[in-house]
């Protein structure tokens, strides 16, 4: 019987490994800050737009950012890519409510019979995604349109 093998992170390139030894030495957070409020700043300022909807995700969001920034132990990268990620979805949640405060003719829309793909990892849901994608009567969103709705 062989040992059970498990997976390890390649190691990282010399000048990513330089850059988070380095931080060790500074503050991290306060160098990212990945507190609710400032983000939530953040995303207003760059869209030059504040109104967010509903506030039922704000307390969520608000525990999911508080365990970010004191439980996740993020490296001063892993705090920059969180930041970017969390305020481009703000940024979109923003931008689709203006959307819908400008179209509000976007609910009388009817999705008669949607089709949707669900399956494991390594299933086929790609390709099946790709072949579906190849006909006009789905409206398969492109990548940018998935990233950024």
């Amino acid at each position: 019987m062989t040992a059970a093998r498990y997976w390890q992170a390649p190691e990282r390139p010399a000048w990513l490994a330089a850059i988070i030894d380095e931080s060790r030495h500074m503050d991290p957070a306060a160098i990212v800050p990945l507190d609710a409020a400032n983000l939530i700043e953040t995303a207003k300022r760059r869209t030059g737009l504040s109104d967010f909807g509903s506030d039922d995700w704000r307390e969520p969001f608000e525990i999911l950012t508080r365990s970010l920034d004191e439980d996740a132990d993020l490296h001063i990268f892993g705090r920059i890519m969180t930041r970017n990620e969390l305020i481009n979805l703000l940024e979109a949640r923003l931008q689709i409510e203006e959307t819908y405060r400008r179209n509000p003719e976007i609910d009388d829309e009817v999705i008669d019979a949607p089709v949707i793909i669900t399956g494991l990892g390594r299933s086929g849901t790609s390709i099946l995604y790709e072949l579906l994608s190849q006909d006009r009567q789905f409206g398969v969103p492109s990548s940018w349109e998935a990233m950024f709705p």
